[in-house]
């Protein structure tokens, strides 16, 4: 089984994390801001059942929210039967690369991780590494 950049910790703390991670590189007059919208999105998404909602105008989807937020993985990285290989990037905003220290510990027999230097979440430039890797074999 191979994992692409998955987080190993409840999807609300998951979102916390991602919300430092992108307000921390802002500029610091635009912190404060960032923070009270990503606080607004999560306060308007929890208090309804609507699959969308709008924060400040814009239409975003509160279901998807609310679903990633209530999502713990654990169980389900705990109860893996299969060999995993787990990859995740080291630039990466929305799942933190120390996750991946989780995965192996939760996956019974360990995982195979992967930390890939200087990309993000999109895995963009992977080609040449995951080339090196596949050629290991010989």
């Amino acid at each position: 089984m191979v994992l692409l950049a998955g987080f190993a910790r409840p999807g609300a703390e998951a979102v916390r994390w991602q919300v430092e991670r992108i307000t921390h590189d802002l500029p610091a007059l635009l912190r404060p801001l960032a923070r009270v919208l990503f606080t607004r999105h999560m306060s308007r998404s929890s208090r309804t059942n609507a699959d969308v909602v709008r924060v400040t105008g814009i239409p975003v989807n509160a279901r998807w929210m609310r679903e990633l937020r209530a999502h713990d993985p654990r169980p389900a990285l705990a109860a893996i039967g299969l060999p995993v290989l787990a990859i995740t990037e080291d630039k990466d905003i929305q799942v933190g690369p120390a996750d991946l220290d989780e995965i192996r510990g939760l996956v019974p027999g360990g995982a195979e991780i992967h930390r890939i230097p200087d990309l993000a979440h999109l895995l963009i430039q992977v080609s040449d590494w995951l080339a090196r890797k596949l050629d290991r074999s010989g």
